[in-house]
């Protein structure tokens, strides 16, 4: 199940990031990002009401409000600047560095908090940061430029 979830996570994610980027050339990108968050919103509340999750700690020694509503902010400029970088320049360039927060987490974890990477985790990490570069670098299929 939670492998039919990722997958359906990273569909979702994908689709709103690419129609995102398409109409911040036409809208503002806050003003994208602001309707696409609302809609969130909405749907996040109604899938509290629906599973009745709503009783956990959220303030307090292990609370979870300060670290999200951080989060949450962090969140949301970034995917402002998504949105604008998707707007004005090559999605193929804006896309695949973006998908390179994902190692945020992971960098904290291992340099503040001190965890270590398995070895699968640390090729991930490895691959993802390859193929971001691969994927957001020059044109390579006419060829190499040749300066004379």
């Amino acid at each position: 199940m939670a492998t039919l979830l990722a997958l359906l996570s990273s569909l979702l994610w994908g689709t709103a990031d690419y129609h995102g980027g398409k109409l911040s050339k036409k809208y503002p990108a806050i003003a994208v990002l602001g309707v696409t968050q609302a809609i969130g919103l909405v749907f996040g509340i109604i899938l509290v009401l629906i599973t009745g999750d709503y009783s956990a700690n959220a303030f307090g020694e292990n609370g979870y409000f300060i670290p999200g509503a951080l989060g949450g902010v962090f969140g949301y400029i970034g995917l402002i600047c998504l949105y604008a970088g998707l707007s004005t320049g090559r999605m193929g360039v804006v896309a695949p560095i973006s998908a390179l927060s994902a190692l945020i987490p992971v960098a904290y974890a291992f340099i503040i908090k001190g965890d270590r990477l398995s070895l699968i985790l640390s090729i991930g990490a490895a691959l993802a940061i390859v193929g971001a570069f691969l994927a957001s670098g020059p044109e390579l299929s006419q060829g190499l430029p040749i300066n004379r």
